[in-house]
């Protein structure tokens, strides 16, 4: 459980995945270890421009007219992300996202939380030990733990992408 929090919570480095999709009727297959989409590119042969994500209502409405120009929205639905003007099969695009991480097993020992935070685990599995126990009070504490090392482990990752950087604000595409 403490993994399956952490992944829900954070969104660090270690996180991150690029992934290559190739359309297929006009749609992106979600990749299954997706967790929150950071941008989409594509396709490639249109100068890889980054795609506008709009509600579903106005997506349906836009796809109804017709349009030469290269992908420029997407919208999501189920499992797929459906994106306008529908793009031809095997067009690919790329995702920039942060991906979910395997739980630990008898299989998959370690992974990069365990290796970074031995703490995060020790505490998340003590809060659900104790409210398992029913000990509402020690899982409180436990929880407190547990949080506090999961906005250590962000506030790390955030400092260090944007140590040595300097404020400014600028036009993105």
């Amino acid at each position: 459980f403490a993994g399956r929090k952490a992944c829900q919570e954070l969104r660090v480095p270690a996180m991150e995945q690029t992934k290559f999709i190739s359309a297929a009727g006009g749609r992106l297959n979600i990749p299954g270890d997706f967790i929150e989409l950071r941008r989409l590119t594509g396709p490639e042969s249109s100068n890889i421009k980054t795609l506008e994500y709009v509600p579903w209502d106005y997506f349906v409405q836009e796809s109804n007219k017709e349009s030469a120009e290269p992908a420029t929205i997407f919208s999501r639905q189920g499992g797929d992300w459906f994106v306008y003007p529908a793009p031809a099969d095997g067009e690919t695009f790329i995702c920039y996202y942060y991906a979910g991480f395997p739980d630990l097993s008898l299989d998959n020992t370690s992974n990069w939380l365990l290796e970074f935070s031995p703490m995060a685990y020790l505490f998340g599995a003590l809060q659900y030990l104790a409210e398992y126990a029913m000990d509402n009070e020690r899982a409180a504490y436990w929880e407190q733990r547990f949080n506090r090392e999961l906005a250590r482990i962000q506030a790390i990752a955030d400092q260090a992408e944007h140590r040595g950087s300097l404020l400014a604000t600028r036009k993105l595409d």
